[in-house]
């Protein structure tokens, strides 16, 4: 059972960011994974032991990592740079990016498919999309297993050539916008990249 002052701080954080099971994008993920009311079950287990400044240290750490995550997934590597630029002590920024990542609401495979969808949407070459995901945090591994589930490279140089035609413009565009180079001279046959 929630003491008192853990319930009031639980509607708070709902109230404020909006963050429920219910209304996160993912909430039939961290169902699926045991996570009941993850608020209720990370339970504000604050560190009380420790005083009651380390507990509200903790419960303005959470606070901030809600409403960051309200509206889309984040990397650990991101999520832990808006802790720190809010002033979380790193002691507190680690426990609180474990405890989200527990509980379902932090998860870098789930960032890295959902990212690598949206740049693959906005017509992004393979080595433009692993850099962003390595700006991000993402490791090679995680990468990797995001690429599995998009169309491979030509096959999306192909949509990009049927939209704008076969010309050096549309060459450049594609480098530029981080396709392998083999793969745009192979689809566009003899006409490649200027330099």
């Amino acid at each position: 059972m929630l003491r008192p002052e853990s319930r009031l701080v639980l509607r708070r954080l709902q109230s404020v960011a909006g963050l429920c099971p219910r209304s996160h994008p993912h909430a039939s993920l961290a169902a699926s994974a045991g996570a009941p009311c993850v608020l209720a079950q990370l339970a504000f287990r604050a560190p009380e032991h420790q005083g009651t400044s380390a507990a509200e240290h903790w419960r303005k750490a959470l606070a901030t990592a809600a409403r960051a995550l309200r509206h889309r997934d984040l990397s650990t590597r991101t999520l832990g740079e808006r802790l720190s630029r809010a002033g979380v002590t790193s002691a507190t920024r680690a426990e609180t990016i474990e405890t989200l990542s527990r509980a379902g609401f932090l998860n870098d495979e789930r960032f890295a498919v959902a990212r690598a969808r949206s740049l693959v949407e906005r017509n992004m070459g393979d080595a433009a999309i692993r850099h962003d995901l390595e700006q991000h945090g993402v490791d090679a591994e995680t990468a990797e297993r995001a690429f599995a589930e998009h169309p491979p490279e030509s096959e999306r140089v192909g949509r990009v050539l049927a939209r704008r035609g076969c010309s050096p413009a549309t060459a450049r565009y594609l480098a530029r916008r981080g396709f392998c180079a083999d793969v745009v001279a192979d689809a566009l046959g003899e006409v490649a990249p200027d330099p």
